[in-house]
């Protein structure tokens, strides 16, 4: 998978070693971590002086397309900022799977709140050890969370329809045709039935 990885560069001096380790523990499970010098290599004091300037905005909107082009959102949030937290809704926003890491201890209140979101996991770790123990399972999850992207082909009629339906219905084509699979899903009772025998192997051999 493409991770983006980030956090506050104004914690990089209490916690940019747990920030490295990520980076490297996420690139040794196979996955590639987009971008990852925008955090380890800018420097708080490089930061600061970027304050109000083109820089500072040519930075936040490097972070926005990184977001945008990855599979899975990671946000280190134990030094908290405000800037942290935004990017965090921005990904949940476009869809992405997001997890945020927070050493115990630091204030996480206003994030607990958005862990009734499916595509959003808030882990709280004591050490590195903690970290890289549970880092390829949270993965893992997140990768079951991606929407899967189909493409296929249509004939122009079906095209036409499609778009009669986005114009005067105001229906993106897509969420239309989610919502008819969802209309055969619920007059379908054999695919639940092999669910539920699906569900009841996996409880068994657990």
């Amino acid at each position: 998978m493409k991770i983006f990885f980030t956090a506050a560069v104004q914690g990089k001096n209490d916690n940019n070693s747990i920030y490295e380790y990520a980076v490297t523990k996420m690139k040794n499970l196979g996955h590639k971590v987009i971008d990852a010098e925008l955090l380890l290599e800018t420097s708080v004091d490089q930061l600061n002086t970027w304050s109000g300037s083109q820089d500072l905005l040519e930075f936040h909107k490097r972070v926005i397309e990184d977001i945008k082009h990855c599979d899975v959102f990671v946000a280190d949030v134990t030094h908290q900022r405000v800037s942290t937290g935004y990017w965090i809704s921005l990904a949940l926003d476009m869809g992405k799977p997001t997890i945020a890491l927070c050493k115990k201890g630091g204030s996480n209140h206003l994030l607990e709140t958005l862990e009734i979101i499916q595509k959003f996991t808030l882990y709280n770790y004591n050490t590195k050890e903690d970290l890289g123990k549970e880092l390829p399972l949270l993965l893992d999850f997140a990768a079951e969370q991606q929407d899967t992207r189909f493409n296929f082909f249509i004939s122009p009629k079906h095209q036409n329809y499609l778009d009669w339906i986005a114009r005067y219905r105001k229906i993106p084509r897509s969420v239309y045709l989610r919502q008819l699979i969802e209309q055969d899903m619920a007059n379908n009772p054999e695919f639940f039935e092999s669910e539920l025998s699906v569900a009841k192997r996996h409880g068994h051999q657990d």
